[in-house]
């Protein structure tokens, strides 16, 4: 697994999806980036970057309708077995075209 420290010097950056494919390396933001860039680019899918808690920390997945992939674990299921199997909780997420902002109570 990839780190921002390491990668780029911060304790927190989203890298453009040409920045994570020149590297060859990302965290799971980067890597959800990459992907939803790709799926929208290739496949004129709308998919959703999701922001949230999954696997016990902070992540990052990509939603596109009802099927959740998740480039960081290798995985493509469901939204709602996702959510499940994964105690997923989205905080906020972002597409092409759209934005929600919901972060938890505190």
């Amino acid at each position: 697994r990839a780190a921002d420290e390491d990668l780029y010097r911060r304790q927190e950056y989203y890298a453009k999806a040409s920045e994570t494919l020149r590297r060859g390396a990302g965290d799971c933001e980067d890597k959800a980036i990459l992907f939803a860039s790709t799926a929208y680019l290739n496949f004129s899918l709308d998919p959703r970057v999701v922001f949230g808690r999954a696997l016990g920390h902070g992540h990052a997945w990509v939603e596109v309708d009802e099927t959740v992939y998740d480039p960081s674990i290798g995985v493509i299921m469901p939204t709602a077995e996702y959510y499940s199997r994964y105690s997923a909780v989205c905080y906020t997420w972002f597409s092409a075209t759209e934005h929600l902002h919901d972060w938890p109570e505190q």
